[in-house]
């Protein structure tokens, strides 16, 4: 037996090379998904996240503040 069902992606959305998306996913806006990972059929990835492994977890949140910035250390 042969199941599918849809895939949602959002814009910004980047997949690695050789991620496996499953049937049955929404993937936000602006979602990473590391190279060589699987998502599993009924995930929603969540709006900036980062995911990766497999199967593939959340790696890092959505940045819910200002961007990091790095700064040079006083001398």
């Amino acid at each position: 037996m042969f199941k599918s069902d849809h895939i949602v992606i959002g814009d910004d959305v980047t997949l690695g090379v050789g991620a496996f998306v499953h049937y049955g996913m929404t993937i936000e806006d602006r979602v990473v998904v590391a190279a060589d990972s699987f998502v599993m059929k009924g995930t929603t990835l969540a709006s900036g996240s980062l995911w990766a492994g497999n199967p593939a977890e959340e790696a890092r949140a959505a940045a819910t503040s200002s961007p990091l910035v790095l700064e040079r250390p006083a001398s």
